[in-house]
C-alpha cells in the first residue's frame, strides 16, 4: 500500500472539513439568532403585543414553544448534519484507507460527496425558512402557528412535500452511499496481514 493518500480522498476530505467549518459556524450563528428572537418573546396567559424592555410578544407556554421550534432545531441539526457528519465522513475515510482497506473510486467518492452536501444544505435552509417564517408572522401579530404553518411555500403542499423529498432524500443516498461503500471496503482491513501470517 502507498504511503501517499489518493487524491480524490485528498480533494474529498479537504471539502468535507471545508463544509463542516462552515456547517458549524452556521449552526451557532442560529443558536445564537434562536435565543435572540426567545428574549423578545414571553410567556404570558394570551397572546398580545408588549412593550417591556426587549420583549415585544406574550404568548402562552406551548403557541411561544410551537412558534420557535424549527427555528431551534435548525441550530442542533445545522451542527449536527453540516457540522459533525462531514468531520466523521472525512476521517472515516482516511481511516478505512489508511488501515488497508480498499480504495473507494473517485466516481464513488463524489456520487456520496454532492448529494449528502446539497441535500444536508438543503435540509437546513428549509428549517431556517419554516422556522423564520413561523416566528416572524406570530410576532407580527398572527398566533394561529397551524394556519402559518399551512401557509408556508405559499400554501402549496405538494411543493413543500416535494422540497423536503428531495432535500431528505439526497442527504440519505448521499450518506449510505458512502456508509456501504466504507463497510465493503473496511472488510479489507487486516486481511493482508493475516494472509502473509
Amino acid at each position: 500500500m502507498s504511503n501517499s493518500l489518493p487524491f480524490h480522498y485528498q480533494v474529498a476530505i479537504r471539502r468535507l472539513i471545508r463544509f463542516a467549518a462552515i456547517g458549524t459556524a452556521v449552526g451557532l450563528l442560529l443558536g445564537i439568532t434562536s435565543t435572540e428572537f426567545h428574549k423578545s418573546v414571553r410567556i404570558g396567559p394570551v397572546a398580545q403585543p408588549v412593550q417591556d424592555g426587549r420583549v415585544r410578544l406574550e404568548l402562552p407556554a406551548e403557541t411561544r414553544t410551537a412558534a420557535g421550534l424549527s427555528l431551534q432545531l435548525s441550530h442542533g441539526h445545522a451542527i449536527l448534519l453540516t457540522g459533525v457528519l462531514p468531520l466523521v465522513f472525512a476521517l472515516s475515510l482516511f481511516l478505512v484507507w489508511r488501515l488497508g482497506g480498499r480504495e473507494l473510486t473517485s466516481g464513488r467518492v463524489r456520487v456520496f460527496f454532492w448529494p449528502y452536501v446539497l441535500g444536508a444544505s438543503g435540509s437546513i435552509v428549509l428549517l431556517v425558512y419554516r422556522g423564520l417564517a413561523t416566528f416572524l408572522t406570530v410576532r407580527g401579530g398572527n398566533y394561529d402557528v397551524a394556519a402559518v404553518d399551512a401557509g408556508l411555500f405559499g400554501g402549496n403542499h405538494a411543493l413543500r412535500a416535494a422540497t423536503y423529498g428531495i432535500t431528505h432524500t439526497l442527504m440519505a443516498l448521499g450518506a449510505l452511499t458512502l456508509l456501504f461503500s466504507l463497510f465493503s471496503a473496511a472488510g479489507q482491513i487486516g486481511r493482508a496481514e493475516a494472509a502473509e501470517g
